[in-house]
């Protein structure tokens, strides 16, 4: 790796990139624990040519995992890995419209189940959100250390009690609904029924008016 004019680049020999000054935390749809951090390196490739080399930026992708600092591989972004990890390609294009996305789910600091000491121990673990902790397997949990397993507890009924307002919420909102298309089926049921009444009495004058004159003849 070397430096130029402030930009750090590397020899295509090179075994492992290192961030760019562009990196940014992308999360995945697939997993609330794996998600991705796209950035880019200026690389140097030898050539045939006056100077031997030339210089051009690719594009990288570090696959972090919760509770797991220690396992990131790094893979260079090709049309054929986008193929093959669909799941990371709505993070890959935020990433390219230049956003700063964070981990999907509910962030640890706005939960009131823990303090901020175990906030930041969580957060130097990869574990940012409330999902994260929730879904953790046991080798997170052992990295997370004493109290992990009644943390994660705490995580999973906190969740379970949301998801059951949502519900709630919902069975409101389509009582609601059903309230208001009765209430307009009901409306509409009346004014069918009085133009059907109108209509009836239309005839019955029509009638009575074709008798009256046949009378008369």
């Amino acid at each position: 790796m070397a430096i130029a004019n402030g930009t750090m680049f590397r020899d295509d020999a090179g075994l492992s990139p290192l961030p760019g000054m562009n990196g940014s935390v992308m999360p995945t749809q697939a997993s609330t624990t794996l998600f991705p951090r796209f950035y880019s390196e200026v690389e140097r490739k030898i050539v045939a040519g006056p100077d031997g080399k030339e210089f051009h930026e690719v594009e990288y992708v570090e696959i972090l995992q919760a509770g797991d600092v220690k396992s990131a591989p790094i893979r260079r972004v090709t049309p054929e890995w986008l193929e093959a990890n669909q799941q990371f390609y709505p993070a890959y294009e935020a990433w390219k419209r230049g956003q700063q996305v964070s981990a999907t789910g509910t962030p640890l600091e706005d939960w009131t189940g823990i303090g901020k000491p175990q906030v930041f121990q969580a957060k130097a673990l990869n574990i940012f959100t409330v999902e994260q902790l929730a879904e953790l397997n046991d080798h997170g949990l052992r990295a997370l250390g004493m109290g992990a397993r009644e943390m994660q507890a705490k995580a999973k009924l906190f969740l379970e009690r949301r998801a059951d307002e949502k519900a709630a919420e919902r069975a409101v909102a389509q009582n609601v609904q059903l309230t208001d298309q009765l209430e307009s089926a009901n409306a509409t049921i009346a004014a069918l029924t009085a133009r059907l009444e109108a209509l009836e009495n239309a005839a019955k004058t029509l009638s009575a008016d074709k008798a009256t004159s046949a009378a008369k003849r």
